[in-house]
């Protein structure tokens, strides 16, 4: 009986559970991680976002004459905005930083309110950048811009160009969609 608990056996039986224990995390991860993995990779892939500085996604509000765009800075150093054109205009710096909003803590600087932040004057731009009152857009992050314009041209394109600190530009597409 003692020969058939012998010390090889031993060392076998308590290695199953560390195996068992192996094939579990690897298939978690499998099932888990493995997505997770690839959508980070997706997400930051040239197809999505082939130059430093991204359009996420833009809206024209006609109402209240304002067009509204979401950045993402895909580089790995902070974006700071010089210059705003719209259609070759170049349009005014106005609020930069943070909707101050009661409910959550202020953060450091001069709250601004969120009305001043979302509803540029005419021929300016105004930012939310989630925090810093400088129109920096830190690395992976994203900030919206307002633009004091308009077109009630439905399916005009204009062009939104962005300069930024060092000299580097781009330049987005823009166009005017029916209402739906």
């Amino acid at each position: 009986m003692s020969s058939i608990l012998s010390d090889k056996n031993r060392k076998h039986i308590a290695l199953v559970p560390l195996l068992v224990l192996a094939i579990m995390i690897l298939v978690t991860q499998g099932f888990f991680v493995g997505p997770w993995v690839q959508e980070r990779k997706m997400s930051n892939e040239v197809d999505f976002c082939p130059q430093t500085l991204c359009l996420v996604e833009y809206n024209y509000n006609r109402d209240v004459i304002t067009v509204s765009a979401t950045l993402y800075n895909a580089g790995t150093k902070p974006l700071t905005i010089t210059n705003v054109f719209y259609d070759g205009s170049m349009l005014t710096q106005g609020f930069v930083g943070s909707p101050n909003d009661p409910t959550i803590v202020s953060l450091p600087g001069p709250p601004v309110s969120a009305n001043d932040i979302i509803f540029p004057a005419l021929g300016q731009w105004n930012m939310n950048t989630e925090g810093p009152t400088t129109p920096t857009i830190l690395a992976g992050d994203i900030a919206t811009l307002y633009l004091g314009v308009t077109t009630f041209n439905t399916g005009s394109a204009h062009i939104l160009k962005i300069v930024v600190q060092g000299g580097g530009s781009y330049a987005f597409v823009i166009e005017s969609q029916a209402l739906s």
